[in-house]
């Protein structure tokens, strides 16, 4: 076994080492430190090496990872390595092909995970990227033997689609041979009578403000497609209030609220607000209310049991806190709240398994887009007099053409980034909708609070 552990920043700024408060180190089951492994990660974590690119100066301006990516790159190393223990694989002689046969065949088939289920395509490819660029660091520094991943060229289709999506020549030429294709049949959303079933079962699983507070969380990922960190990040300030007409204006259906916290990009590594790059989100005039009202009754009566436990602390900034302790949530127990692990009648509550925050944020993007398809749809039924727009069924072209004009427009911009593989997700599940117009009024409806 091979175990990460995170460094004290407390303790580093003691060591007057502050600029390594945000890299892990990986030891042995002995408890012997992975020189090597270490080395990779400091590097990375100051810039001195980066995927891709390899050694950097020391006086390079290189972008240098924030904490969260660094911990990735530390677990994906650990699993590298406990995988090498428990399968006698020496990282110093492996090749690349033997890489594809071995590690990442085991997480495809799921032979090396504990559930033994196969490994999504996402999680897979990225721990080969970074054990390739570690064992890619490892053999410039002559640590091991050669190592190379083997490349093949993106096909021109490709390329032209980066370049419009970028507006500029894209670097990328190239990718990892044995990149594992992600189905676009795998995305698999609740139906909306499954979400209202399973948003019903959090609040019936608490009471109070317990239960108001665990089901508005829940909720504003469904809302506005927020990452779990962000909407855990979220300030309660940045709320506007649709009380006030000078924030909120009274004819307003949706308001734009700009977030930073938790954000992807741009972060100051060793920033408590983990501050990154600001968007725009939208949340609906009705919504606003309910979270408005949690604000200043279930949040206050948080606030002040946060007070009387920790006297001359200051109170927490996040929006959602605990009723019971007024601290902010983890990642794990807003885990907990989402997949209902404490339910007893968890397998009729939860849609399906494997339903998560991240999938929650999916779920935001593919309806929003199947509604504002529908919308689209039906000015241009109305422009052409198509008397039975319900029963029409457009092209498949028309749908992929507008699909992706409505990602670029409107999802990527809120969601902050959607890859070409997630795009394609998105279209194929959005083929198989269009038609069933039911589904995007019943949505509405939901969301506008016009269904239970």
């Amino acid at each position: 076994m091979t175990f990460m552990i995170m460094p004290d920043r407390a303790r580093c700024d003691e060591l007057g080492i502050p600029e390594l408060a945000h890299i892990p180190s990986l030891w042995s089951a002995k408890w012997k430190l992975l020189d090597e492994a270490v080395d990779y990660l400091i590097a990375r974590g100051m810039g001195r090496w980066a995927a891709g690119l390899g050694a950097r100066s020391e006086h390079s301006r290189a972008k240098r990872p924030a904490e969260t990516s660094m911990k990735s790159y530390g677990r994906d190393l650990e699993n590298f390595f406990t995988y090498c223990e428990r399968f006698h694989l020496d990282w110093r002689k492996v090749r690349y092909d033997q890489l594809l046969e071995t590690y990442q065949l085991s997480m495809q088939t799921g032979s090396y995970s504990s559930e033994r289920r196969p490994l999504s395509a996402s999680t897979i490819n990225r721990r080969m990227l970074t054990v390739g660029d570690f064992l890619t660091f490892a053999a410039h520094y002559d640590l091991r033997d050669r190592f190379e991943v083997a490349q093949d060229g993106v096909p021109s289709h490709l390329l032209g689609r980066l370049q419009a999506k970028a507006g500029k020549r894209s670097r990328i030429t190239s990718r990892r041979v044995g990149r594992v294709r992600e189905n676009p049949d795998d995305l698999q959303l609740p139906t909306r009578r499954e979400i209202e079933n399973w948003l019903d079962g959090i609040l019936a699983q608490h009471s109070g403000d317990h239960a108001v507070t665990n089901y508005l969380m829940c909720r504003t990922i469904i809302e506005t497609g927020l990452r779990a960190e962000e909407l855990l990040m979220l300030h309660a300030g940045q709320i506007p209030n649709p009380h006030d007409y000078r924030q909120v204006k009274p004819d307003a259906f949706t308001v734009d609220v700009e977030i930073c916290y938790g954000t992807k990009g741009g972060r100051r590594i060793g920033d408590p607000d983990k501050s990154g790059n600001k968007r725009k989100i939208s949340i609906s005039r009705d919504f606003l209310f309910l979270l408005n009202d949690y604000r200043y009754r279930e949040r206050e009566r948080a606030i002040r049991t946060f007070k009387l436990k920790n006297t001359g602390l200051p109170s927490p900034k996040q929006l959602f806190i605990s009723p019971e302790s007024g601290a902010h949530y983890s990642y794990n127990r807003l885990h907990e709240i989402w997949t209902l692990r404490r339910a007893k009648n968890r397998a009729e509550l939860i849609p399906f398994p494997g339903w998560s925050p991240h999938l929650g944020r999916h779920a935001w993007a593919c309806y929003e887009l199947l509604e504002r398809l529908h919308a689209e749809l039906a000015q241009i039924a109305d422009d052409y007099r198509i008397v039975n727009v319900d029963d029409h069924m457009p092209s498949f072209s028309l749908i992929d053409t507008m699909g992706r004009d409505l990602i670029d427009q409107f999802i990527r911009p809120t969601m902050g980034h959607v890859s070409s593989e997630t795009t394609e997700r998105y279209l194929r599940w959005l083929q198989g909708q269009v038609g069933r117009n039911i589904h995007t009024r019943n949505w509405s409806a939901f969301l506008d609070g016009d269904a239970k």
